[in-house]
């Protein structure tokens, strides 16, 4: 597992707080470091895959709520029961929550610093 300073480095280097030196000097151990750059990879992907499932899921919401208003505007047709959803996007959804929550944990278990107050 990543102790706790390494993955605070590692997110500030992907979100660009660190100063240019800083920076550089990161960017070369993790040039010579195999391990910090798998870890700095997996990183960027669990930022990147979380950030993608959120505009995925809001997209979805959207779409949702247009059908729902569509459904509503429209005259009941006699019979008709409600849709099923597919059930792919009932794993879509678990998927999302569990990815949520690792990044979650992830941030919250983390010691604060009195320093961001």
């Amino acid at each position: 597992m990543i102790e706790d300073a390494h993955m605070q480095e590692i997110e500030d280097f992907l979100a660009e707080r660190l100063s240019p030196g800083e920076s550089a000097r990161f960017r070369e151990r993790a040039d010579h470091d195999a391990f910090l750059a798998r870890e700095v990879e997996m990183f960027r992907d669990l930022v990147e895959g979380v950030s993608r499932q959120g505009r995925s899921e809001t997209r979805g919401r959207l779409q949702r709520l247009e059908a729902s208003l569509r459904a509503a505007e429209e005259p009941a047709q006699p019979g008709a029961g409600p849709a099923k959803g597919h059930p792919l996007l009932k794993w879509g959804e678990v998927a999302a929550v569990v990815v949520i929550g690792v990044c979650a944990y992830a941030l919250l278990s983390r010691p604060s610093s009195g320093e961001e107050l």
